[in-house]
């Protein structure tokens, strides 16, 4: 597109220029109401325009685009101009937030108008799974994962969930729930359930965390299928704001396993392993040599534990709606279904894997 400024899209009062406005087409609506849109320029350009759709994330994505994404090859879309940097922390982070990301014009203060940024379009992207995609994807997730992480272990990142421990702890309090679930869901379903949670189970504390959990490397956050996608010129990861320090497995867990209410997904044995191996031997090459066997039968426990939790928030989702038909809410009866269904067949796929590898 035309060489823009920062400083061309962005009012001194940091709003958007909506003078160079010619169009809007809703993409989505995110968590707190906000629209993503594609905006279409009096120049007859096209450029995605993104609000702060999460309050939590005020600033983070430019602070990553700034200072981690510039480390890998450009796998995400271009950054135009971005507005309304306020983090916590960041001035004893010492953070630079306009460094390497857009002109010093190009972003504004705390409070302005709630925040924005401005991507490049990369066209109508389709969110299908792909398993070749998939595989293709899995040797950037092992070159972000062996970046450096110690000057990012201060830096204002916030993942999306709590960590894997804290959703095992809810998981071990509300046993009789799942079990339930499970059993009417699935003939062996308590007999899964305790497949994988023996282990981890010590007084209905955790036990002992395998130690790949516990790992800590530079995770997206947020990998689920809506926010990667082949696009001209390659595979492009989208939406880089809840980029943490994680475990490995988490951003693994939502590339394989994790089911989404609007992305469909069907995952099997031999896909996943696929993905697993190509996973082991692209960390090997950088450096992070993972055992097989281990490897796998932490993930698969990471996995599971991860559904079982997934399962009582989408049985807590249906549940409401049960009660309350006229409810509004942001995914639809047959969505959370068959949301679920996705989410049984990954415990139970998982458990199977567990029980292969032990």
């Amino acid at each position: 597109m035309s060489e823009w400024a920062a400083s061309d899209f962005k009012k001194p009062d940091g709003t958007l220029n909506e003078a160079l406005v010619a169009g809007r087409e809703t993409l989505y609506t995110g968590m707190n109401g906000q629209r993503v849109e594609r905006l279409f320029l009096s120049t007859g350009e096209r450029v995605i325009y993104k609000p702060l759709t999460n309050d939590s994330q005020l600033g983070r994505e430019a602070w990553v685009y700034a200072r981690v994404l510039p480390m890998l090859p450009p796998i995400y879309p271009k950054l135009l101009a971005f507005s309304g940097i306020a983090m916590p922390n960041a001035e004893h982070a010492g953070l630079d937030i306009a460094a390497g990301a857009a002109d010093s014009a190009g972003y504004g203060g705390a409070g302005e108008d709630g925040g924005w940024c401005l991507f490049e379009d990369l066209g109508t992207l389709s969110h299908a799974f792909d398993a070749d995609a998939a595989e293709a994807l899995v040797p950037y997730i092992a070159q972000w994962h062996a970046l450096p992480v110690d000057d990012l272990r201060d830096a204002p990142l916030l993942g999306p969930k709590p960590l894997i421990e804290a959703l095992l702890a809810d998981v071990l309090d509300r046993e009789d729930a799942l079990r339930a679930a499970l059993s009417a869901a699935l003939p062996e379903g308590e007999a899964l359930l305790e497949r994988v949670l023996a282990p981890l189970r010590s007084g209905g504390a955790l036990h002992a965390s395998p130690p790949g959990w516990s790992r800590r490397v530079l995770s997206h956050g947020d990998l689920h299928l809506g926010n990667y996608a082949l696009a001209e010129g390659g595979l492009k990861v989208l939406d880089w704001e809840h980029a943490h320090l994680n475990s490995p497995y988490w951003d693994l867990y939502h590339l394989i396993d994790l089911s989404h209410p609007v992305f469909p997904k069907t995952m099997d044995a031999d896909v996943r392993g696929r993905l697993l191996d190509v996973y082991a031997s692209e960390a090997a090459r950088w450096g992070m040599p993972a055992d097989g066997a281990a490897f796998k039968r932490e993930y698969a426990r990471f996995a599971a534990v991860f559904s079982l939790w997934m399962l009582l928030l989408i049985e807590k989702d249906l549940a409401a709606l049960r009660r309350d038909a006229g409810l509004p809410a942001k995914w639809s009866p047959e969505q959370l279904r068959r949301q679920r269904t996705e989410t049984l067949a990954s415990i139970a796929q998982c458990a199977a894997l567990l029980e292969s590898a032990d």
